[in-house]
């Protein structure tokens, strides 16, 4: 992904057609999602986040506001 709303928006689409492999491929090696449920590094672990627990809530569906983007 080039631009950085580009990679938002991958990252909403993926969450809500409740897609842990796209949602991994989003991230890093080295990033960390820290949850109520813990802290998860690297890309398997986020998916795995995602996959086992996030998309249990029947009502999961982000919806971002406006973006703004400040540099790169």
């Amino acid at each position: 992904m080039s631009a950085p709303t580009a990679t938002v928006d991958a990252y909403f689409d993926a969450i809500r057609a409740r897609d842990a492999v796209a949602i991994g491929a989003l991230f890093a090696d080295d990033a960390q999602l820290l949850t109520a449920a813990g802290t998860f590094t690297g890309p398997a672990a986020i998916a795995g986040f995602y996959r086992d627990l996030a998309f249990l809530v029947d009502d999961l569906w982000p919806e971002p506001g406006p973006l703004l983007v400040d540099g790169d």
